[in-house]
């Protein structure tokens, strides 16, 4: 996912200000604003050589899990409107990375899911193990 992506999805889901006690209400542009810089300045340094993350959050980073959880969860929303049985799907839990769905559904139709997941974003790719 790139820097523009995530902090989009940043912004959309943030509501217009935010009440944090004791702190005054905080514009959520200035969130967004501060998250890109983290973003879009993201250097680190690997076998004494310097560079700049130019694709996603980096691990390690504090807020990177709560950013990509953010956009993740708006991909999942998508993924599944395009899903023509997604009232197969009994339940959907998702913590970081991994998720689990429960279907009343055959292989093929759980297959069809994977297909439309893996074919919705190019850099990001699903795998699914299948067990009745």
């Amino acid at each position: 996912m790139t820097a523009v992506e995530l902090l989009r999805a940043v912004d959309e889901a943030l509501p217009t200000t935010l009440c944090i006690p004791p702190l005054p209400h905080i514009h959520k542009s200035h969130i967004v604003s501060l998250l890109e810089l983290i973003l879009i300045n993201n250097n680190f340094v690997f076998d004494n050589q310097h560079y700049n993350q130019c694709i996603g959050a980096a691990m390690g980073m504090t807020s990177s899990p709560e950013i990509c959880d953010i956009r993740m969860f708006q991909l999942m929303i998508e993924i599944l409107d395009k899903y023509a049985y997604k009232d197969t799907i009994l339940w959907h839990g998702r913590y970081r990375e991994d998720g689990i769905l429960f279907f009343n559904a055959d292989q093929n139709q759980i297959h069809q899911l994977f297909d439309i997941a893996n074919a919705h974003h190019p850099l990001l790719k699903f795998t699914n193990s299948i067990s009745s």
